[in-house]
């Protein structure tokens, strides 16, 4: 979770694409560690935060949304790969309420913007769910 916590703050410096592409010379191959890694602590800490009662046992949860939307931000071609989330995170956001609900939102509405994702949001009604939220966040 460091390693993800690392990269997050780094995806948040201007200019971090150009400098891991152009300068460093990475391709984007070299992150595919962290879109297989951020599912799966996605998936753990919505399990945790499901079986948890308290409002702190989503801290996990709402960090790594946080963590992927980062991420997507700087390689938004790499959006379509976070597409298996897409169910889970409408269920959070019709379920759950404050930072759970908004993270989720956000990463939701992030993911929409490639196509694919934005089909499998309709077959499951994400679209109407974020619309209903428009108030609220």
């Amino acid at each position: 979770m460091n390693a993800l916590r690392a990269l997050h703050a780094l995806c948040r410096t201007p200019g971090f694409r150009e400098l891991c592409l152009d300068e460093h010379k990475f391709t984007t191959s070299t992150f595919d560690g962290y879109v297989k890694e951020a599912i799966l602590l996605y998936r753990s800490s919505l399990d945790a935060a499901n079986a948890g009662t308290s409002l702190a046992d989503w801290g996990m949860y709402v960090n790594i949304c946080s963590s992927i939307v980062a991420f997507v931000d700087v390689f938004p071609e790499r959006q379509n790969e976070f597409q298996t989330i897409i169910p889970d995170l409408i269920g959070v956001i019709k379920e759950k309420t404050e930072l759970a609900r908004k993270n989720s939102a956000i990463l939701l509405a992030k993911l929409a913007r490639d196509e694919e994702n934005s089909k499998v949001m309709r077959a499951h009604h994400g679209h109407e769910v974020l619309l209903s939220l428009q108030k609220c966040l």
